[in-house]
């Protein structure tokens, strides 16, 4: 089991840059190993590459959207946590992810806090 903050792993996918950089930033301030990705398809690579512990990534993104990276990352390990966000409050989707195994939904704009 792990116990300090810095031997897990969080990967932050979104094409908003000032949105993936904002939660980079204050991750890494709490000491935890932070990768990010401005898209889907290199979010999949990096989550390939790294297995992170917690996944954070939008919906609606360029090259792959976050239910293509929802479906890749528990078939990468089926132990990883899924945050999806969104910037649009849209049931369907938070069902959708949810049902596909999503950890939670959280809707933008984010509340660090």
């Amino acid at each position: 089991m792990k116990t300090e903050n810095n031997s897990y792993k969080i990967l932050v996918i979104d094409d908003d840059e000032s949105i993936r950089k904002t939660l980079t930033n204050y991750l890494k301030k709490l000491n935890f190993n932070v990768y990010s990705a401005s898209n889907g398809s290199e979010g999949i690579e990096i989550a390939q590459k790294e297995i992170p512990d917690l996944v954070i990534t939008d919906i609606k993104m360029p090259k792959a959207d976050g239910f293509e990276v929802l479906k890749k990352v528990k078939e990468i390990d089926s132990h990883i946590h899924v945050i999806m966000i969104n910037a649009f409050d849209d049931m369907s989707s938070t069902v959708k992810a949810m049902q596909q195994g999503a950890y939670d939904y959280i809707e933008k704009p984010l509340e660090i806090d």
